[in-house]
């Protein structure tokens, strides 16, 4: 007789469901990766800028020209204050995914000792069960052994 473990579509289920949050996870991870280098790109573009205002400002520049290019960096300064919002966001769902993962590794992980201690008893009931044929088949064999030394 097989071992069949009772809640093996649960046991699948679970290992789906880790599966799921793992891939949530790495999903999450590369997202907040591609936000901090939207970030770094920004940052750079934005001292690019300061540097450019730098030098336009020591040459000389018209009144026009320094409040578009004022106006400008304040747009890209507030684009940097969005991303790092952003980034946050993106923080935090890589630290809820990491918590669902945990918690679905917990669960897979109970699953699994309830089937390990289930086939540990199926394995004693089939030891108990192949020792009593065997002491069963010795009595017999005993009996008739005796049965003919009587007659």
């Amino acid at each position: 007789m097989a071992f069949q473990f009772r809640f093996k579509a649960l046991l699948q289920h679970r290992r789906h469901l880790l599966g799921k949050s793992q891939t949530a996870l790495a999903a999450a991870i590369r997202r907040q990766q591609e936000v901090q280098a939207e970030r770094e790109r920004m940052v750079e573009k934005l001292e690019e800028q300061h540097r450019m205002w730098d030098e336009k400002r020591s040459r000389g520049m018209s009144s026009a020209e320094y409040l578009s290019f004022g106006i400008f960096v304040s747009v890209l300064e507030r684009h940097l204050l969005q991303i790092d919002a952003e980034i946050q966001r993106a923080i935090d769902d890589v630290e809820d995914a990491r918590a669902d993962l945990i918690e679905r590794e917990k669960d897979l992980k109970i699953i699994e000792s309830i089937e390990e201690r289930e086939r540990e008893a199926h394995r004693a009931f089939i030891s108990k069960r192949d020792q009593k044929r065997l002491d069963e088949s010795a009595a017999v064999r005993n009996f008739h052994k005796g049965v003919r030394f009587q007659e």
